[in-house]
Formats: C-alpha cells, sequence, structure tokens
C-alpha cells in the first residue's frame, strides 16, 4: 500500500501557517484549538404551530449585563422551520446575554416574533453544549 504524500509546497505552507499562528514552530496544533461555544438550535414557527422556511433568524450576543453587543449571527430557516446558531464566548463573561428573534418570510403574510432575551452559560473549557429556543412568528 503506497504512502500518503503531501507535495513540498503544500507542506511548506502548512508549516508556515502554523509557525506564522503560533510563534513557535513546535507547537503545530495551536491554530487548531476551538474555542469555547454553545449551539443554539430550535424552530421557527407560525402561530399554527407548522415551521416556516425561509425566516431569517437575528441573534446578538454580549456580556450578562446586556449593556452591547460582542457579536451577531443572522441566518435563514431551514426545512421544517429549523435554525441553529453558534454562541461563542464574548470575552471573560462566563454568562452571555442572548436576544433572539425572527423575521417572517416577506409575502408570508405573518409578522416577526418578539425578541427573547435571556442569560446563557458558555462551557470555559474547550467544549461545546446545545441549547433549543424555539421561535414563533405573530400572526397578520
Amino acid at each position: 500500500m503506497p504512502g500518503l504524500r503531501i507535495p513540498r509546497p503544500f507542506a511548506a505552507i502548512a508549516f508556515a501557517s502554523a509557525v506564522a499562528c503560533s510563534g513557535n514552530p513546535l507547537d503545530l496544533c495551536a491554530c487548531s484549538q476551538v474555542p469555547p461555544s454553545t449551539l443554539l438550535y430550535g424552530y421557527v414557527t407560525a402561530p399554527s404551530g407548522e415551521g416556516v422556511e425561509g425566516a431569517t433568524v437575528h441573534m446578538s450576543v454580549g456580556p450578562e449585563d446586556c449593556g452591547s453587543v460582542g457579536y451577531s449571527f443572522h441566518g435563514p430557516t431551514e426545512a421544517g422551520g429549523r435554525y441553529r446558531a453558534p454562541v461563542l464566548r464574548d470575552g471573560d463573561d462566563p454568562r452571555q446575554c442572548i436576544r433572539l428573534w425572527a423575521l417572517a418570510p416577506v409575502g408570508s403574510g405573518l409578522r416577526s416574533s418578539d425578541t427573547v432575551q435571556f442569560t446563557l452559560p458558555t462551557p470555559t473549557a474547550i467544549s461545546s453544549d446545545s441549547v433549543r429556543r424555539d421561535i414563533a412568528l405573530r400572526a397578520p
């Protein structure tokens, strides 16, 4: 069985990027460490309870006091109204303020959801967790 052979230009680029990331040629795994995160997921539903495909989920994340926004996420729902949004830890505060809402698809006749605000503990080690929050759009 032949061995895996990496062309020299690609090996040199990979080595150079690892050294540039960590500054130490012996520390090759520093760039691959994933920060602590939480996956926020759920469904966007119509008042009837059916999932709404094509709705836009908005999420803002900041410190626990909700005084500022560290980053935000905007993404469409999939089939059945399902969404997934990563919540990365912002700063040293282990608890993050999450604001979550959804905009109805254009032409659906539905109105945007109310904004839901809650705090969420994020993992402190290199790990992940998941939390479900469903969002209900409002009737016209």
